[in-house]
């Protein structure tokens, strides 16, 4: 298989970019894996490729992908972009459910993949060496993320950001409401320090949810078909969207408990099981007790972070490239 390898347009901190996916690249030219987003809109590369049999990709946004046309794709239009694509291993089951009819490249759910090699330093992690009680890595995206900080200031807790996006909130007067840039206590950390940060957290707290506008929801309803995306009128009129976050995967792998709140579309399910691997919130005052209960009496809970770490050990970028090869070879 060969590996074509372009960055940018990742987050400073995004996971996709320590895939280490060069590590599998044979120079077999029959089947190309085209790493990084970059190298999904590189016209060249796609021309140099072109007539290989087999022409893979990772969609680590999707469905972002859905909510912005963006004038780098060639035609303005995300999904014609990827029809190059014999197969495109996608994060969002809505989106290839959606595509399985509407589309002809084969789009297949994954769970997002993490690179083991870079995470085999947490295996033996036991509850004493966690230092803070709860963490939230990432932007401010909606005012329920600074109702949610309210809430884990009242802990030992941690927030990581790479942006001040969100940090400010305004009122339909455009006057402050809140602003959260007194509760960061780390900026742009490196992955690898990110992640040693989490490690070092009892709790991970996140969302799978997208917070949509009117231009998402307008540039969502343009696609052909698009009634026929799960949950359609639902997303179009509470301007909700479900997204499978790293955080999940980041957290399982690093021995630190999940605490996820429980939307409408529970998308996480897909890959993990409520209160083996991880546990819902539903409420502020709820996040709150729960905080409250898990950083008292943590080894009670234990055995969800030591269930998770195993579970998500099937979801590495190493066990993904394993199984592709095996079924290339197996055609």
């Amino acid at each position: 298989m060969k590996i074509v390898y372009k960055s940018g347009g990742e987050y400073s901190d995004c996971i996709v970019k320590h895939f280490g996916l060069d590590r599998y690249d044979d120079g077999d030219e029959d089947s190309v894996f085209f790493w990084g987003w970059q190298a999904l809109l590189d016209e060249e590369l796609k021309e140099r490729y072109k007539n290989s049999k087999h022409r893979f990709a990772f969609n680590t946004s999707a469905p972002c992908d859905l909510l912005g046309h963006d004038p780098n794709y060639r035609g303005s239009n995300t999904i014609t972009n990827q029809e190059y694509f014999t197969e495109i291993f996608n994060i969002c089951p809505y989106t290839s459910h959606w595509l399985a009819n509407n589309s002809t490249t084969q789009h297949t759910s994954v769970c997002f993949p993490f690179p083991a090699n870079k995470f085999e330093k947490y295996t033996n992690l036991r509850p004493e060496d966690k230092k803070h009680d709860v963490i939230y890595y990432g932007q401010l995206h909606h005012p329920l993320y600074h109702l949610m900080l309210n809430v884990m200031s009242q802990f030992d807790f941690c927030f990581s950001t790479i942006s001040t996006h969100g940090l400010v909130m305004r009122g339909s007067e455009g006057n402050i409401v809140g602003d959260a840039t007194d509760k960061i206590t780390h900026r742009r950390l490196p992955s690898e320090e990110k992640w040693d940060l989490l490690s070092q957290n009892k709790v991970s707290i996140g969302f799978n949810l997208l917070f949509l506008e009117q231009h998402h929801i307008d540039t969502f309803s343009s696609f052909n078909n698009i009634e026929t995306f799960p949950a359609h009128e639902f997303i179009t009129q509470s301007k909700i969207m479900p997204q499978m976050k790293t955080r999940m995967v980041e957290a399982a792998a690093t021995k630190t408990l999940m605490l996820i709140f429980k939307d409408p579309f529970k998308v996480v399910e897909q890959w993990f099981e409520p209160d083996k691997h991880f546990i819902y919130w539903e409420s502020f005052a709820e996040l709150h007790e729960k905080l409250s209960d898990i950083t008292t009496n943590y080894e009670k809970y234990w055995h969800i972070v030591e269930n998770a770490h195993a579970h998500v050990q099937q979801y590495s970028i190493e066990n993904f490239m394993e199984d592709l090869n095996a079924r290339l070879l197996a055609r």
